[in-house]
């Protein structure tokens, strides 16, 4: 049985976009996000408090994305949950990710070979956003959302992502991250520059439960033809799993991975 991913540490922020925000877009939008964190249908009071609207405003918001598609109504029990809709506009930009087809041999030999989860992530601005996954087949695995927005400093596939940044790049990241999300995380500015330098002695970065529960994690940052990190290649399994041997194994494994990626990545 797979194991339940915590809920996301911060909620993904919305751009200022002062005049240019159409109100009753942006509403629609958040009454899809409230979808983002689960898999399981959610009532309209639900979908309300997530969304943070009235349950007017989001029950009719709710009936028009029912009615384009883009959500599903339980009349059975008056649940709601994402519409099929949404599906193919996932199957839009998860292709149009060159990456993930250049990624997929590699991801492949390493899952054949370990038998474990591997997880292909890309950087989205201070996030990373895991694009593509394959799964091993112990009945206990590590399942990992695609899609979500995780922040960098959660976890091992953002750090890793991180070390493979400058020291300018870095440094203006740390401005922008309010401490108090850090602290949130069990971390501090502090704190996560030493892991950053520990990540680029070693190459790679590893975290337990960060993000999934029981989960052990270990990443490696791929680069592009000029050296610059652009996404996260990792390795996810049950702590329960762990020893050192499988740690050595996926280590090998991803580092050489990686690099394949990489080198087939323009500049």
């Amino acid at each position: 049985m797979a194991s339940r991913p915590k809920k996301q540490v911060r909620k993904r922020t919305r751009q200022a976009g002062g005049d240019k925000i159409v109100t009753a877009v942006d509403r629609a939008a958040r009454v899809l996000s409230a979808f983002a964190d689960s898999w399981d249908f959610a009532t309209l009071p639900d979908v309300a408090r997530r969304a943070k609207l009235s349950k007017p405003t989001t029950f009719r918001i709710l009936a028009t994305l029912a009615a384009e598609g883009l959500i599903f109504q339980n009349e059975a029990n008056s649940t709601y949950g994402l519409g099929f809709l949404t599906l193919r506009l996932a199957d839009v930009v998860l292709g149009g990710i060159r990456l993930r087809e250049s990624a997929r041999p590699s991801m492949r030999r390493i899952r054949d070979s370990l038998n474990e989860t591997v997880v292909l992530g890309i950087l989205e601005g201070d996030d990373y956003c895991n694009v593509d996954g394959l799964e091993g087949t112990h009945l206990i695995g590590q399942t990992q959302l695609i899609g979500a927005p995780v922040p960098l400093y959660v976890g091992a596939p953002g750090r890793a992502l991180l070390a493979g940044m400058s020291d300018e790049a870095v440094a203006a990241y740390l401005r922008r991250v309010r401490p108090e999300l850090l602290h949130k995380a069990g971390m501090t500015g502090p704190k996560l520059l030493r892991e950053i330098g520990h990540i680029r002695r070693r190459g790679y970065a590893i975290s337990s439960g960060d993000f999934m529960h029981g989960g052990h994690t270990i990443a490696a940052a791929i680069r592009n033809g000029g050296g610059a990190a652009i996404a996260t290649l990792h390795i996810s399994f049950p702590q329960g799993r762990y020893s050192n041997q499988l740690e050595d194994r996926c280590v090998e494994a991803l580092m050489k991975g990686a690099s394949r990626i990489g080198d087939c990545q323009p500049r």
